[in-house]
């Protein structure tokens, strides 16, 4: 099962300081990505979605650096939603993978009755180890290529 990642649960001063500076500036830039995806789709800018992205930027900018608790807060609660929708996508990509690739690939394989190019099923061998007969000196270690 695909593990959740951890959390840090009790960041010092610094740490949340650095993390808001890095919202500060994040945020807005996403709020830029999607209001120009939002153009590309509608054909229409709006910058509502880069003003709501600075607003929330400012506000825990703000909270972060005027309370120890708040920014906690917003810390643990930034990674935590972080962490799953992290969480989420690995889950939904390796059932995809699975279920789009791999399992048309060996139903297509069972129906078309063909066995697996790497080895040869063969019921009466007791053992698939290959025995090398080739006797070997001590030089030819020395000599590889």
């Amino acid at each position: 099962m695909i593990t959740f990642r951890e959390i840090d649960t009790h960041p010092d001063k610094r740490s949340i300081r650095k993390f808001a500076t890095i919202l500060l500036f994040g945020l807005p830039i996403s709020g830029l990505v999607v209001s120009s995806l939002s153009y590309l789709i509608q054909g229409s800018l709006s910058l509502t979605p880069f003003y709501v992205f600075c607003g929330i930027a400012i506000l825990a900018f703000a909270l972060s650096f005027i309370s120890k608790k708040a920014g906690r807060a917003i810390h643990i609660a930034w990674h935590s939603v972080s962490a799953s929708i992290e969480w989420c996508l690995s889950l939904v990509s390796l059932s995809l993978m699975y279920y789009a690739v791999l399992l048309p690939v060996a139903l297509l394989m069972k129906c078309l009755r063909r066995r697996s190019p790497l080895t040869s099923l063969d019921r009466d061998q007791p053992s698939y180890w290959v025995d090398n007969a080739r006797e070997r000196n001590l030089s030819s270690y020395f000599r590889q290529y």
